[in-house]
Protein backbone atom coordinates (compact mmCIF):
# COMPACT_ATOMS: atom_id res chain seq x y z
CA UNK A 1 0.00 0.00 0.00
CA UNK A 2 1.46 3.34 -0.80
CA UNK A 3 1.47 6.87 0.89
CA UNK A 4 2.09 9.15 -1.82
CA UNK A 5 1.96 12.63 -0.73
CA UNK A 6 3.13 12.26 2.64
CA UNK A 7 6.22 12.78 3.99
CA UNK A 8 6.48 10.87 6.87
CA UNK A 9 4.28 7.85 7.96
CA UNK A 10 3.87 7.58 12.17
CA UNK A 11 3.22 4.00 13.15
CA UNK A 12 0.91 3.90 16.64
CA UNK A 13 -1.10 6.82 17.96
CA UNK A 14 -0.49 6.83 21.72
CA UNK A 15 1.06 9.49 23.31
CA UNK A 16 4.20 9.67 21.62
CA UNK A 17 2.98 9.48 17.46
CA UNK A 18 0.62 12.32 17.44
CA UNK A 19 2.94 14.46 19.34
CA UNK A 20 5.66 13.48 17.17
CA UNK A 21 3.36 14.50 14.06
CA UNK A 22 2.23 17.52 15.54
CA UNK A 23 5.79 18.69 16.32
CA UNK A 24 6.84 17.40 12.63
CA UNK A 25 3.51 19.35 11.38
CA UNK A 26 3.45 22.69 12.61
CA UNK A 27 7.21 23.43 13.28
CA UNK A 28 9.22 21.11 10.17
CA UNK A 29 5.89 21.96 7.53
CA UNK A 30 5.72 18.02 6.84
CA UNK A 31 2.46 16.09 5.80
CA UNK A 32 2.53 13.53 7.88
CA UNK A 33 -0.14 10.28 8.71
CA UNK A 34 -0.95 8.66 12.03
CA UNK A 35 -1.65 4.77 11.59
CA UNK A 36 -3.30 3.32 14.71
CA UNK A 37 -4.75 -0.56 14.41
CA UNK A 38 -7.15 -0.58 17.82
CA UNK A 39 -10.17 1.28 17.46
CA UNK A 40 -9.00 4.42 19.67
CA UNK A 41 -6.42 6.48 20.23
CA UNK A 42 -4.24 7.24 23.54
CA UNK A 43 -2.40 4.14 23.92
CA UNK A 44 -1.68 3.68 27.38
CA UNK A 45 -2.99 7.11 28.77
CA UNK A 46 -7.20 6.15 28.82
CA UNK A 47 -9.46 8.10 30.62
CA UNK A 48 -12.96 7.14 31.36
CA UNK A 49 -16.28 9.67 32.37
CA UNK A 50 -18.12 8.56 35.03
CA UNK A 51 -21.11 9.66 34.00
CA UNK A 52 -20.57 6.83 30.71
CA UNK A 53 -18.94 4.21 32.39
CA UNK A 54 -19.42 1.06 31.17
CA UNK A 55 -17.63 -1.72 33.06
CA UNK A 56 -17.49 -4.33 29.57
CA UNK A 57 -15.47 -1.26 28.43
CA UNK A 58 -13.24 -0.44 30.91
CA UNK A 59 -12.02 -4.30 31.52
CA UNK A 60 -11.55 -4.36 27.73
CA UNK A 61 -9.68 -1.13 27.86
CA UNK A 62 -7.58 -1.24 30.74
CA UNK A 63 -6.24 -4.57 29.24
CA UNK A 64 -5.42 -3.42 25.84
CA UNK A 65 -3.61 -0.39 27.41
CA UNK A 66 -1.64 -1.51 29.82
CA UNK A 67 -1.91 -5.48 30.27
CA UNK A 68 -3.85 -4.71 33.78
CA UNK A 69 -6.65 -7.63 34.50
CA UNK A 70 -9.94 -5.72 36.92
CA UNK A 71 -9.84 -8.60 39.74
CA UNK A 72 -12.66 -7.26 41.83
CA UNK A 73 -13.84 -3.99 43.66
CA UNK A 74 -16.77 -3.48 46.30
CA UNK A 75 -19.32 -2.84 45.02
CA UNK A 76 -18.75 -4.71 41.49
CA UNK A 77 -17.73 -2.46 38.56
CA UNK A 78 -21.49 -3.90 37.09
CA UNK A 79 -22.97 -2.31 40.25
CA UNK A 80 -21.23 0.62 39.70
CA UNK A 81 -22.01 0.86 36.48
CA UNK A 82 -25.88 0.32 37.28
CA UNK A 83 -25.83 2.60 40.16
CA UNK A 84 -24.08 5.90 38.34
CA UNK A 85 -22.22 5.59 41.40
CA UNK A 86 -19.29 7.48 39.86
CA UNK A 87 -21.65 10.68 38.05
CA UNK A 88 -19.30 13.31 38.37
CA UNK A 89 -15.88 11.67 38.26
CA UNK A 90 -13.30 11.23 36.11
CA UNK A 91 -11.39 7.97 35.94
CA UNK A 92 -7.74 8.57 34.73
CA UNK A 93 -6.14 4.68 33.73
CA UNK A 94 -2.96 6.05 32.66
CA UNK A 95 0.12 7.78 32.47
CA UNK A 96 -1.41 9.84 34.87
CA UNK A 97 0.91 13.10 34.84
CA UNK A 98 0.55 13.66 31.16
CA UNK A 99 -2.56 16.19 31.46
CA UNK A 100 -1.95 17.76 35.33
CA UNK A 101 -0.52 21.24 35.53
CA UNK A 102 1.24 23.67 33.76
CA UNK A 103 4.59 21.96 34.13
CA UNK A 104 3.06 18.96 32.66
CA UNK A 105 4.09 17.58 29.26
CA UNK A 106 1.05 17.62 27.79
CA UNK A 107 0.76 21.46 28.59
CA UNK A 108 4.24 21.75 27.62
CA UNK A 109 3.78 20.44 24.21
CA UNK A 110 1.02 22.45 23.41
CA UNK A 111 2.98 25.56 24.49
CA UNK A 112 5.38 24.49 22.20
CA UNK A 113 3.24 24.06 19.48
CA UNK A 114 1.91 27.78 20.12
CA UNK A 115 -1.62 26.64 21.68
CA UNK A 116 -3.36 26.82 24.57
CA UNK A 117 -5.64 24.60 26.61
CA UNK A 118 -7.41 25.05 30.29
CA UNK A 119 -5.80 22.54 32.76
CA UNK A 120 -7.06 21.20 35.87
CA UNK A 121 -4.03 20.45 38.22
CA UNK A 122 -4.04 17.53 40.81
CA UNK A 123 -3.60 19.37 44.55
CA UNK A 124 -3.16 16.44 46.52
CA UNK A 125 -2.84 12.37 46.44
CA UNK A 126 -3.77 9.43 48.32
CA UNK A 127 -2.09 6.51 49.41
CA UNK A 128 -4.35 3.03 50.55
CA UNK A 129 -2.35 1.26 53.57
CA UNK A 130 -2.94 -1.32 56.24
CA UNK A 131 -7.16 -0.68 55.51
CA UNK A 132 -6.64 3.09 55.59
CA UNK A 133 -6.86 6.33 53.50
CA UNK A 134 -4.32 8.85 53.86
CA UNK A 135 -3.74 12.07 51.92
CA UNK A 136 -0.94 14.14 51.52
CA UNK A 137 0.07 17.21 49.84
CA UNK A 138 3.16 18.25 50.66
CA UNK A 139 5.79 18.17 47.85
CA UNK A 140 7.88 14.94 48.43
CA UNK A 141 10.97 15.74 47.01
CA UNK A 142 11.11 17.74 50.74
CA UNK A 143 10.03 14.50 52.75
CA UNK A 144 6.82 14.29 51.92
CA UNK A 145 3.84 13.79 54.02
CA UNK A 146 3.61 10.34 54.56
CA UNK A 147 2.05 9.70 57.62
CA UNK A 148 1.90 5.49 57.30
CA UNK A 149 5.79 5.46 57.33
CA UNK A 150 7.81 5.48 60.30
CA UNK A 151 10.37 8.49 60.68
CA UNK A 152 12.80 6.42 58.92
CA UNK A 153 11.12 5.27 55.89
CA UNK A 154 10.40 9.19 55.65
CA UNK A 155 13.59 10.53 55.32
CA UNK A 156 14.66 7.51 53.06
CA UNK A 157 11.32 8.07 50.94
CA UNK A 158 12.46 12.25 50.02
CA UNK A 159 16.45 11.17 49.87
CA UNK A 160 15.29 8.93 47.28
CA UNK A 161 13.10 11.79 45.69
CA UNK A 162 15.68 14.56 46.07
CA UNK A 163 17.99 12.11 44.29
CA UNK A 164 15.44 11.76 41.32
CA UNK A 165 13.98 15.16 40.79
CA UNK A 166 17.55 16.37 40.23
CA UNK A 167 19.54 14.17 38.32
CA UNK A 168 20.78 15.38 35.18
CA UNK A 169 19.68 14.63 31.35
CA UNK A 170 23.54 13.00 31.22
CA UNK A 171 22.99 11.03 34.16
CA UNK A 172 19.74 10.13 33.83
CA UNK A 173 20.66 8.23 30.14
CA UNK A 174 23.73 6.07 31.89
CA UNK A 175 20.12 4.47 33.25
CA UNK A 176 18.17 3.60 30.15
CA UNK A 177 18.79 0.28 30.24
CA UNK A 178 19.14 -0.11 34.33
CA UNK A 179 15.92 -1.41 35.95
CA UNK A 180 14.19 0.71 38.39
CA UNK A 181 14.29 -2.22 40.77
CA UNK A 182 18.22 -2.57 40.30
CA UNK A 183 18.38 1.36 40.82
CA UNK A 184 16.45 1.83 43.97
CA UNK A 185 18.40 -1.58 45.30
CA UNK A 186 21.55 -0.10 44.95
CA UNK A 187 20.72 2.85 46.91
CA UNK A 188 17.78 1.59 49.74
CA UNK A 189 16.81 -1.26 51.72
CA UNK A 190 14.06 0.50 53.33
CA UNK A 191 10.86 -1.86 51.89
CA UNK A 192 8.07 1.15 52.77
CA UNK A 193 10.34 3.03 50.17
CA UNK A 194 10.91 1.11 47.50
CA UNK A 195 7.05 0.36 47.55
CA UNK A 196 5.99 3.76 47.17
CA UNK A 197 8.51 4.54 44.52
CA UNK A 198 7.22 1.35 42.84
CA UNK A 199 3.53 2.19 42.71
CA UNK A 200 4.40 5.87 41.44
CA UNK A 201 6.66 4.38 38.88
CA UNK A 202 3.81 2.05 37.54
CA UNK A 203 1.37 5.07 37.22
CA UNK A 204 3.83 7.21 35.45
CA UNK A 205 5.02 4.83 32.94
CA UNK A 206 2.10 2.33 32.92
CA UNK A 207 4.52 -0.82 33.65
CA UNK A 208 3.32 -3.37 36.03
CA UNK A 209 6.71 -4.15 37.39
CA UNK A 210 9.63 -2.96 38.69
CA UNK A 211 11.93 -4.78 36.81
CA UNK A 212 10.14 -3.92 33.40
CA UNK A 213 10.51 -0.02 34.60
Amino acid sequence: MGYSGYDAVVIGAGVGGPAAGAILAQKEGLKILVLEKAARIGGRDISFDGRGFNAEEYRKLIMEAAHTWHVRSEPSLDEIQKGELLDGFTIEAGIHVLPHSEKGRTNILINYLGKKIDLYPALSAGWWHGGKHYRFERGSEKGGNFPWMDQKAQDETGKINRMMVMISGEEAHRYDHISLQEWMEARTDNEDTKEFHYVNATMNCTLNYPWTI
